[in-house]
């Protein structure tokens, strides 16, 4: 089963297959990772054991994971001096191009900042759901 939320991440269902889809756009492929959520420290852990199948899947080259997701990350701090992203310095021209690969940038950072909130909404709402019936088992 796939989920897509947000146009930055798959969830996925272990279904026998060791290649899944990517759905989402992405600039570079570090920008692509593997990740599974770990219950036990509510955090989520890098999955390392797989390579692209070309630039819209990925395959497991390891053991493939219950559940996993495919997700995209945007580094922006790291924008500065590539040639994609511009550096404006006081009095120069500004160019379409260079701008547009700023904002560019700033917009996949944005769709994830968005992604990310939906998730720690999805785990808060997990946690009540089990302090709820740790509540409910007591009484």
């Amino acid at each position: 089963m796939t989920v897509i939320k947000n146009d930055v991440i798959n969830e996925y269902t272990n279904s026998g297959s060791d290649r899944y889809s990517i759905t989402f756009e992405y600039d570079r492929p570090e920008q692509v990772t593997v990740r599974t959520y770990n219950s036990d420290t509510n955090e989520y852990e890098d999955v390392t054991d797989w390579v692209f199948d070309g630039a819209t899947a990925i395959r497991f080259t390891g053991v493939v994971p219950d559940t996993f997701e495919i997700v995209r990350v945007t580094d922006i701090s790291q924008s500065y001096g590539e040639s994609r992203y511009a550096v404006f310095q006081q009095g120069s021209a500004i160019k379409a191009g260079d701008l547009n690969g700023n904002l560019e940038l700033l917009r996949l950072a944005i769709e994830e900042g968005a992604n990310e909130s939906d998730s720690q909404q999805d785990q808060i709402d997990d946690l009540n759901d089990k302090l709820d019936q740790e509540i409910i088992d007591r009484e």
